[in-house]
């Protein structure tokens, strides 16, 4: 299978957006300069493992979301999926939950 690397950038994009971070911002956060993001969500340059871990921890997604678009066919994953929020203050106290849960479950 070969990636598609202007998907794979156009989701970090999105969802770098989505989260209302700048390319500095998100580039401090993953140890990468924001000129090589600006490549990554370009397309033109190619991450190594360490990068797209970085990305996904600050995007609070999984790898499989910004490869392929999805976490798989997991039931909770298509729950989320049906989510919705009266504002941006209510989407960012559930991830925040959401957050929250994940980090309790890790330390078990």
């Amino acid at each position: 299978m070969e990636l598609n690397y202007a998907e794979v950038g156009g989701r970090v994009r999105d969802l770098r957006r989505a989260r209302h971070l700048t390319q500095e911002a998100l580039a401090e956060q993953c140890n990468i300069s924001s000129p090589f993001l600006g490549h990554i969500e370009r397309g033109t340059r190619k991450m190594s493992l360490e990068t797209l871990a970085a990305l996904a921890a600050a995007l609070e997604v999984s790898a499989d979301e910004l490869l392929f678009g999805t976490c798989g066919n997991c039931p909770l994953a298509r729950m989320l999926d049906t989510v919705t929020f009266r504002d941006r203050k209510q989407e960012e106290h559930f991830r925040a939950a959401l957050a929250a849960l994940i980090r309790g479950r890790d330390a078990m």
